[in-house]
Order: C-alpha cells, then structure tokens, then sequence
C-alpha cells in the first residue's frame, strides 16, 4: 500500500511538473501571440504606409508625363456636324472606356475631302478636358511619315528613341503610363497594303491596360477595314457623307460673311447643289467668294460655266476616267480659283510655286521651301518675287487667301492631297517635267541653307566620335534637315509614276543634278534610320540619274563626284556611331512641356485669397495647430500654383509644419522643390537639413544653410534660427569656407586631428580651384572630411592638374562638385569609406580611371563622361555601391570591376563608352546590376569575363551596342527579366564551363540572333547543369537559340570531335520570327539610255553600274556614259590596296578554312579566277580575328577568298566590315562570323576592286 501511495505521489508530482511547464508555455504562446499581433497591426501600418508612398509614386509619375496635344489646329469656320460628333463620341463609348480601362478602336471612313480631318479635329478639340491623358495625332500615310510622327510623339513624351521599332514600343508603354484617357488618332490609312508597322502599333496600344480611344481615318471600304484590323468592330466603324443641304447652306454664309436672306439664301442652296455638299468643294468656294467680293449668284455663273467645259472635255475621255460628281465639284472650285489667283497681281509667281509644291510633301511645306532655287528658276518675275521675306509672304498670302493651302506656322503651309492630285492631272507632260525640276531646285536650295549631317562623314577617331556625341542644347541641328528630307521621299515617289507615264522628250528635261544632290540626302536620312537595303538602292538611283542628266552638266558632275563634294567615299551603310548622334538630332525644337493639369485661371482677388491662406496657415504654427497649419499652407500652394502670384515661401512654410509632424518625407519634397527655384537661399537647404535622418547627410544641406544665411547678412544661423542650435551641435566649429585653392590645400594638409565622428566641412565657393602638387610628391590627402561645391549644380570645379593623385581615407564625401582631373586621379584607399554625390568627373589620363577604390565607395548621381581610361574602378577588396549615375563618351570602360571587387550597381546608364559599357572581372568576387540602361557601347554592352563569380543582372535593358547585348567568358551568371535587343551582334552570348542561369529574358531584333550558348561541361563534371527557361525570343535577324557543342577555345582544342557533352536544362523557352534575311537585288531596274524597266539589264562592263535593256541602248548610250563611266567605277567600288601575302599566313589561312570545315572550296572545285577585268564571285568573311590569333597568326578583322582558294587574303577595312555586318549571313559555327558575297574584278595594277553597289547571288561554298 505505502508503495503504491508512494508511486501515487511520483505520478502526481510529474503531472504537476508537466501542468505547470504547460501553463507556462500556454503564458508564453499568449504573450507570443500578442508580440504578434502587434507586429501584424505594425506591418499592416506598413503595407498602407507602402500603398500610400507607391500611390504617391505613381501620381508623381503621372505628373512627369508631359501633356501632349498633337491634333491640328481647329478650322475656324467648322459648322454643323452635330450628329457626327455625337455619333463618334457614342461610337467611342467614353464612360465605359473610361471605366474600364480599356482601349476603343474606332473608324471614320469617306472620299477624300469629306472632311475626316475636319471633324475629328474638332471632336480633339471639344473633348480637350476630358482627354487630359493626352491627344496624339499620326501620318499613317506611309511607312515613313507614320515612322516622322512616332519621333516626334517619342521626343515629346521624353521616350527612348532609337530603332524605329523600339521607339514605338517605348512610345506606347510612355502614353500607357497614365491612367488618365487619351486620344490616339491615325490619319490617312490610306494604303494600298496596310502597313505591318501600322498594324504593330495598333496591336501595341490593344495591349496596353489604360484608358484609350484609338480614331482611323481612311478612304477604305468599311468591311474591308474590318477584315484588315482585328480588333476594330463593323458597330465602332461610320461612313462620313458630305454635308446635308443645311449644313452646307450655314457654311457657305459662314465662310464668305456674306448676310443670309430670302434671296441669297435661294442662291446658296442652288450653290450647295452644284457642289455636292463636300465640304473640300465648298470651303475652294467660299474662300474665291470671299477674297474677290463677289455675290453668290456671281460666283454660281461662273461655277456652271467652267463645270460645262469640263463636262465637254470628259467626254473625249475613256469611261474609266470620268470624275466622280464630288471630285468634278472640287475640280471646277480649283479651276476658278486658280483662274482667279492667275489674274491677280504676283499671280503668276504663285501659280509657279503652286505647281511645284504638287510635288512634295503636303503635311508641311516649310517656309525655307519658298526661295529662287538651286540653280535659279528660270523666271525672272519668280525670281524677283519671292526674293524678299516680303514677296514671299505675298505669295503664300495669295494661295492661302483661295483656299489652295493653309497655314500650319508662321509661312509653313499645308495642302489637302486632292488638291494636289489636281494640280498634277492639269499640267500637261512638259509642264509636269518643268514644275518637278522646279520642286527639285526649291528643295536643294533649302538643303544649301540648313544644318546637314554631311559634314560628319568620313573616318572619324574614337575620340572625335565620343565628343560628336555631345550634343547638349543642339538636339534640333537636323531637324529641318529631317523635314527636307521627307519632302525628297515624296519626290522619289512622284519620279515612280513619271517614269511610267511620261514620253522621252520630257523624261530627258526631268533629271538635273540636283535631283541627285537631293535624292542622296534622302540616302543618308535612310542609312541613319537603319534602312540600309532602302539607302543603297536609293544611292544606286542616284548613280542612274547622274547617266539621266545633260551632258552640258557632267563637267560638274565629275569635279563634284572626284573631290566627294557630292558623295563622301563609301559611307553607306553609315558607321552605328554617326547613325546615332544623327538621330539624336532629329528631334523638333521644344518650349517647356506643359503639366497634364491645365494652369487655372487667375481672379482678381486670388493674390488676397493666397496671403489670407498664408497668415491663417502662420497663425496656426505659431498657436502649434500643425495639421491645420499644413491644411491651409496647401490651399494657399494648390490654389496658386502655375499662376503669376505663386509664393515660394509657401513650400518652406509647409515644410517646417511637416517636420513639426514629423511627416519628414512630404517636408523633404518640399524643401527640394523650393531649393530647385532658389538654389541660392538657405531656407530650402535648412529644412532639407532638418527633414533628413542620417546626420552625415543632414550635415551637407545645413552647412549650405550656413554658407547662404551668411552670405545674406553676415550672420550666423547656428545662433539665429533656433531648429538648428539643438539639432546641429557643434557643426559650426567644423564648418571651413575656402575661397582660394591654398585655403583648401592649407585645410585638407592640416586634418590629422579629424576623427569619423567629427567630419571637417569644407565649402567651395568660387568658381574654380585648381590642384597641382610637386611630382615627386603629387598626393593630396583627404581624411575624415566632407568638401560641398556651394551650387547645387555642380558648377564649381576642382581641377588636378599634371599627375595629382586625390587620396580619400577614412570616412569622407563630395558633393555637387565637379573634377577635371589630368594625368592623376582620385582614390579610395583601402578601409576608407567613401561616398560621392551629385558630381561630375571628367579625365585625361591615359591609363587611370577618372576614379578608383579598393575600399567602401558610395556614388550617386553622378557623372563620368569623357575619361580616356574609364570613368570609374572598383578593385578588390573594395566593396562599391553605385546608385543614378551616368556612364558615358568615355574612351575606354564606362564601369568596371575586377580581382576581387563587389560591385552593386542600380538605376544607372552606361552608354556611347569606347569599350564596354560594364566590364567585370577578370576574378570579380560579386556584381549585382539592376534597373539599369546599358546602350551605344563600342563594344559589348556587359562583359564579364576570367572566373568572375556571382554575376546577377535583373530587369536591365541592354541596347543598340555594337557587339553583343552581354558576353561571358568562363563566368558565373544569373540572367532574369532583362530585355537584349538592337545589338549588332547577339542579344547573349554565354561561352564558359560555369553554371549559368537565364531565365525571362526577352530577345529582340538582335544582327546575329537571340541567345547563343557554348562550352558545356563534358560527363563527369560535378556541377549541376544550367538553366534556360522562360525566355523569349523574337524578331532576331539570325536564330533565336543557339546551343552549340563546343566554346571557341574547344573548336580550337578538337576541331573534328564533338565528345559526350551535357546541355543546359531548356524548359519553356519561347521563339518566334528569327530568321536571317538575305539581301535582294539592289540596282535600280530602269534602263540608262530609255528609261525603261527591266527585270534583267546589262550592265557596263567597266563600271558595272549603268544598266542596259539591250546591246543598241548601250551603244547609243556609250557616247554619254563613258564620260562618267570611271567615276562611277570608283563610286560603285572598293579598291584592296593593302593586301599582302606571304607563305606563313597562306598556311594559317588554310588552316582556318580546314577548321571551320568550310565544303567545297579549293582547286578541284574551280580554276581560278580570271585577271582579265572580269567579275567574278568572292565570299567575305567577317570577325575571326579571335580565332585566327589563337592558331597563331595576325589578327585580322576580314577574310576574302574565291572557291579555288586562289584569292586568299586577310584584309582591315572598316566599310567592308559595315557592308558585311549589316547584309551578310551567319556562317556555320554560329559565332560571330558573318559572309556576303561580292563580285570583283582585278584592275590593270593586279589590285582587286570589290564592288559594292549589288551583291553576287547566294552560294553554297
């Protein structure tokens, strides 16, 4: 019994033991539980902080989109119309667009001069308020002013212009960025075959998840527009008639002014119905009308009258091509206009120029256009009247007075395209050729007057590149060059239909020399736009018409070809560099870009609303009342901003309410926008101070609040503004102005006593402060030290001159400064912890980067630009961290890293470098890119290369440079959410034995392909294998995914031997529309003796670029011809000066052919080729140089060899490489080697003459 008591005890003991140590984990559950649901309620406080500051983010990047407002100006006498604007505002469905979110395609369709511009100009116009997203008007046209319209749209909404096909991308995703509606309108879809360029866009803007309603105007069938476009509906598509009697009556008495009574109203209706009630017809009436002063029954006598003749002389005419009864009533007003405008004083001269203008471009004719010509036009009275400023606004005065034109700008015009049909189908063959050869004159006149790029071609230095592409302020040198240019295409296509329809007698008098001058404008304008194919067929034009032109003309011809005053020597295709900074100055002219948010109107009383705000918003802070002090501050600033009588001191006022709130980023945003207006008052600066946590950060505004109070008064505000005696203690005493460059020698040699919790504060405040220290000892030091440049803009420069050397040790900082550094250069020594911001830094050191470390480095927004040994290093063990900086024009590196260095980079552009736009490694320990613009870089646009580990980039765009998107040699990366495109060779390339990740990257437009993958690891290996997954890649002009056996090293290594090799894990990847394309034919098909086309000419078998449809063309030509055949030669060719060959480099080269198992090739294959002048077929060969220099021999950028391997040569020129790259194919290995086949000939010298004017047909060799 007392043993089973006793075992009873131990069990209730032990059962105590557990209930306790169970009531005390239940008491700490609860506690836990507690501690988590405050965390909760704490990170629920969080997530709506965070929603608050990304709704706060999104409206500010909402304000930045500049309001566009592209529709044309309102015709002032539109009237009637109500239904159809109604009908278009129901068609476009606007509060359910605007609900939803959603993009409304809708299509106003009718004959031209309907009025479709008209009224959807007014409807833009109307629904200006509610479209505060934006109204963006486009030339649908044709591909090239669709392609004009996109720039210009990209320019203005601050968009990433670059190829044409990512500039629309960029301009879409740009106006899909606000979440306001929008009108987006296409004009002129009028093409026979939609545009694919059209019909992307239209796919683009469906995609987009905002607010959008999408207007075509065409002259096309509706049910055959809802067939072509896919996501416009036969409900959302409405035919414009003309004007109903009405309508047409109160347009009529609106235009002319003329009073409407019993009796003119009778004449009108008569009027109306003569004219059909089309509105291009009606206002050709009323404009006559109104400029002679005459009565409406005047005017209908006379209209019935030339209707009649014009009716007689249709009857003479085939079926085929009777006028419509709408076209006929446009006819007769022109007609009468016309006669009108003929019978008035400086008549003449404006029918003249009239005639001319028929052939260009009628969007709009620059007043530029209105000039005497290049060689003059042979019309005295013309010459004399447009002369003068004067004579030609008279002239343009007297076509706009009749309706014929209207005014765009200042002397720009505009005309209507039937008009100009019109004025064509009038003119009789001579009269046609002579107003063509008018047009001509006008516009190479106008190339003579303006900023061309022609100026920039030729070979050019790296160095003189980097510097062409610094071009602050001068974005629009080009821009009317541009606008000529369009005007030349227009010409182009008009040549087209007048080599079809006119007789030799007038085709003879249509070409002169300036047709070619103006046409090779046209080529450079193409070849900037990467239209290369378009740019030499264009220029193969040129040289037919240079055989078209008079003989008494060809003295200047020749002297204008031989000293290249006409074409620069081979420059087509154009260098990428010069492609880019032509297009950079294409963009129009700006004023400030106006806020999405109209400027409020002004009342009288507003200043007296403003200062009432103001003092209640003081009395409010005084009395501690901070919320309401902020509420009134902001009534004060909303109601004001954007008007005359804005108050700055507003923002300060409401900044030191929020610091009193404590709501210290909202206090910070408005101390940074009243610094941004007055950069020199220290009350912004000293709100920044007290809105900024970090005292180190918080110490560079207060000691410029220090700087300007004291240069304001004299006065310390340490002792005078009591925010700062507590929160900046002991500042003062560290505070040093330098007005002179000893002063600041004296301070930064004398630091020993500053310590990292004490920085000395050193403020520059003079211009400029030059460094330069003995050369036995060039250092400067710099310790535990902050130096601030006094302007925010960083204006104030530190100059170090000869081989001074800027140490930074310890913990220091520069701010809003700017280096011109020599041979020297600034450093971060080992263990200092450094940060710069807000500066520039620029050197001319040939082998040291602007700036270096091999300790903690902070940069931010900063810029490196035009640094000859890079911008900026990162060496190990140096740990940088580099934030908004700009990385440009350097001639080496923008970025680097190497041995050991930790590079995180973010939000940061690398562009237009020598080199690389990053480069990494060899042996870097760490690299993390994000969010980065990495473009226009001379070579790759990333390089990470030798064992560099940890490479991670994430959701960078890497662009437009002239090798690949990203190379990698024997390196670690990891690859995701980026976008490669435009690059000139591949978009990734990835050749090493490393693990490597790449996933969700995008693909695009890339020369050679997409992704490209080399050296798997062989069986047995113990790593893992890679991952490509998620990928896309699309529109590449080479494969999408290449994976191939070996690296470049084991082609080397076992050429013939393909081993047991493992692949990269594939899962997901997507690939569409990669394919590479082969040039076609590019001579032009016209005969040079007749005119005539033919599929097949024969060419002259000396210059091989006149063309013949038979031996008698020829012959009769040759009397002509022979007196430019050589120049042409030269023009069409490319003479191999430098070629040299040995035994030696015979031996290496065949080597190479071996190895890259070329078939078919060699003396069996084909005797060799002939030495008689004879063509014969050669296959260029580009970028082997890293093979070719691995097996021993000179690293050579060409190799050209024939099929019996007779010619065999290894060549350097910079053309051939750019003819090469832009149209030949990849070879067989896929790497970076790319072949075209030219046909050549060798001269009387034994020297071979390449020509480059067509390419030889594809072989198989």
């Amino acid at each position: 019994m007392n043993t089973f008591l006793e075992k009873l005890a131990t069990i209730q003991s032990n059962f105590e033991k557990e209930l306790c140590e169970l009531l005390g984990r239940m008491e700490k559950c609860e506690k836990r539980g507690a501690e988590n649901t405050k965390k909760l309620e704490r990170l629920h406080e969080n997530v709506e902080k965070v929603n608050t500051e990304l709704s706060k983010y999104y409206s500010e990047q909402e304000e930045k989109i500049p309001y566009v407002f592209d529709a044309p100006d309102r015709n002032r006498y539109f009237s009637g119309r109500t239904r159809e604007l109604r009908d278009l505002q129901r068609i476009l469905n606007l509060d359910n667009a605007g609900r939803e979110g959603k993009v409304c395609v809708a299509a106003v369709c009718g004959l031209g001069g309907v009025g479709k511009t008209s009224l959807v100009t007014e409807y833009a116009h109307r629904m200006k308020e509610y479209y505060q997203g934006g109204v963006y008007w486009f030339s649908a046209e044709d591909d090239t002013f669709f392609e004009k319209s996109v720039n210009e749209t990209a320019w203005n909404l601050g968009a990433l212009l670059g190829t044409f096909y990512l500039t629309l991308r960029e301009t879409v995703t740009r106006i899909g960025q606000t979440s306001k509606p929008c009108l987006i309108v296409l004009d002129c879809l009028d093409q026979l075959d939609l545009s694919p360029h059209v019909m992307n866009f239209l796919t683009l803007v469906s995609r987009q998840s905002f607010s959008a309603a999408v207007v075509v105007m065409t002259r096309r069938n509706e049910n055959k527009l809802v067939d072509e476009i896919s996501n416009l509906r036969k409900d959302r598509c409405f035919s414009l008639k003309c004007l109903d009697k009405e309508e047409a009556k109160q347009f009529i008495f609106y235009r002319t002014e003329l009073t409407r009574d019993d009796n003119t109203n009778s004449v009108a209706e008569s009027l109306v119905k003569e004219l059909g009630g089309l509105p291009l017809a009606l206002e050709q009436a009323g404009a006559c009308i109104k400029a002679l002063r005459c009565s409406l029954s005047e005017y209908l006598e006379q209209f019935q009258t030339e209707r009649l003749k014009l009716l007689e002389s249709q009857k003479a005419k085939p079926v085929s091509v009777y006028e419509s009864p709408e076209r006929l009533a446009v006819h007769t007003t022109w007609l009468l206009n016309i006669r009108y405008i003929q019978e008035s004083r400086h008549g003449m001269p404006a029918i003249r120029l009239m005639n001319a203008f028929a052939f260009l471009n009628p969007s709009e004719i620059e007043e530029e256009l209105v000039n005497v010509g290049e060689r003059p036009i042979e019309d005295q009275e013309f010459r004399d009247r447009v002369s003068s400023p004067l004579g030609c606004r008279q002239v343009v005065k007297l076509l706009t007075d009749f309706s014929l034109f209207t005014c765009v700008q200042a002397l720009s015009v505009s005309t209507h395209r039937l008009v100009q049909e019109l004025v064509r189908e009038n003119l009789d063959p001579e009269e046609k050729a002579k107003s063509f050869v008018d047009a001509v004159r006008l516009l190479s006149f106008a190339f003579s007057k303006c900023a061309s790029p022609k100026h920039l071609l030729g070979n050019v230095g790296m160095e003189e590149r980097l510097k062409a592409y610094d071009l602050r302020g001068n974005h629009s040198q080009y821009y009317l060059w541009s606008k000529l240019c369009f005007h030349g295409f227009h010409l182009q296509q008009n040549v087209e239909k007048l080599l079809a329809n006119l007789d030799r007698k007038c085709l003879d008098s249509l070409f002169v020399f300036e047709t070619a001058k103006v046409f090779y404008e046209c080529v450079v304008h193409l070849s900037a736009n990467q239209k290369q194919e378009e740019a030499k067929r264009t220029l193969n034009f040129v040289y037919r018409i240079l055989d078209w032109i008079p003989v008494e003309q060809y003295d200047t011809i020749q002297n204008n070809l031989s000293n290249n005053s006409l074409f620069s020597f081979h420059v087509i295709p154009l260098p990428k560099w010069l492609q880019i900074v032509i297009k950079k100055c294409f963009v129009p002219p700006m004023c400030s870009l106006q806020p999405l948010e109209q400027k409020p109107t002004e009342s009288p009383d507003l200043e007296g609303d403003i200062d009432k705000l103001k003092l209640e918003g003081n009395k409010n802070f005084s009395e501690g009342l901070y919320k309401e002090a902020v509420d009134a501050y902001s009534a004060a600033i909303d109601m004001s901003r954007g008007t005359t009588v804005f108050n700055s001191l507003l923002l300060t006022n409401r900044a030191s309410a929020y610091i009193k709130l404590n709501q210290l980023d909202d206090a910070l945003k408005d101390a940074n926008e009243y610094i941004s207006r007055f950069p020199e008052c220290w009350k912004g600066y000293a709100r920044k101070a007290l809105a900024l946590d970090e005292k180190v950060s918080a110490g560079i505004p207060a000691a410029l609040a220090y700087y300007y109070f004291y240069l304001k008064d004299g006065r310390c505000i340490f002792s005078q503004y009591k925010p700062f005696i507590a929160a900046f203690a002991g500042l003062k005493e560290r505070i040093s102005i330098c007005h002179t460059p000893n002063d600041l020698l004296a301070i930064l040699l004398s630091q020993e006593s500053n310590t990292q919790e004490c920085l000395r504060v050193i403020i520059l405040g003079s211009k400029e402060y030059i460094l330069e220290m003995d050369m036995f000892l060039p250092v400067v030091p710099m310790k535990n030290c902050i130096i601030i440049g006094a302007k925010s803009n960083a204006s104030i420069t530190l100059k170090l001159e000869g081989n001074t050397l800027l140490h930074l040790s310890e913990n220091c900082m520069l701010a809003n400064l700017s280096f011109a550094i020599d041979e020297g250069q600034i450093i971060g020594l080992g263990g200092s912890l450094v940060k710069i911001l807000n500066c520039n830094f620029t050197s001319n050191s040939d082998t040291l980067a602007a700036v270096g470390t091999t300790g903690e480095f902070n940069a931010e927004r900063c810029n490196f630009t035009n640094c000859k040994a890079g911008g900026l290093l990162c060496g190990g063990p140096g740990n940088m961290v580099v934030d908004d900086c700009t990385f440009s024009a350097n001639v080496r590196f923008g970025l680097e890293v190497r041995e050991n260095g930790i590079l995180t980079v973010r939000n940061s552009r690398m562009y237009n470098n020598g080199w690389d736009g990053l480069g990494i490694g060899p042996r870097v320990a760490q690299c993390d890119v994000f969010d980065c613009q990495i473009y226009n870089n001379a070579r790759e646009g990333v390089a990470a290369v030798d064992d560099s580990k940890c490479v991670t980039l994430v959701r960078n765009c890497v662009f437009e440079n002239y090798e690949s998107g990203i190379f990698v040699r024997n390196s670690k990366v990891d690859l995701r959410e980026n976008k490669f495109y435009d690059n000139e060779a591949w978009g990734i390339w990835l050749d090493s034995y490393y693990r490597w990740n790449v996933s969700m990257n995008e693909t695009f437009r890339n020369k050679l392909g997409g992704v490209r993958i080399g050296g798997k690891r062989r069986t047995g290996e113990e790593l893992s294998p890679s991952v490509v997954e998620l990928n896309t890649s699309h529109d590449n002009f080479g494969p999408g995914y290449v994976d191939s056996l070996h690296s470049i090293d084991d082609y080397l290594l076992f050429p013939t031997t393909s081993g047991d090799c493992k692949s990269a894990k594939y899962d997901q990847n997507v690939e569409y529309n990669n394919e590479e394309r082969i040039t076609g034919k590019l001579c032009s098909s016209c005969c040079s003796a007749c005119f005539r086309k033919f599929k097949d000419l024969k060419l002259c078998g000396k210059c091989f670029t006149a063309g013949y449809c038979d031996l008698n063309c020829q012959k009769r030509h040759w009397s002509k011809h022979k007196k430019l055949c050589v120049v042409l030669r030269e023009k069409s060719s490319f003479l191999l000066s430098s070629l040299k060959h040995n035994f030696q480099d015979d031996m290496v080269l065949r080597a190479y052919i071996h190895t890259i198992s070329v078939d078919g090739v060699g003396p069996k294959y084909s005797p060799p080729p002939p030495r008689d002048g004879k063509r014969f077929i050669v296959k260029v060969q580009l970028d082997f140089d890293r093979t070719i220099s691995m097996i021993g021999g000179t690293p050579y950028t060409l190799l050209i060899y024939d099929r019996s391997l007779d010619v065999l040569q290894t060549i350097q020129a910079d053309f051939i490489r750019r003819l090469v790259k832009d149209f030949g194919v990849l070879c067989e290995r896929k790497f970076r080697e790319k072949k075209l086949f030219l046909h050549c000939a060798f001269d009387k010298t034994g020297e071979l003459r390449l020509f480059i004017n067509d390419f030889a047909d594809f072989q198989k060799w």
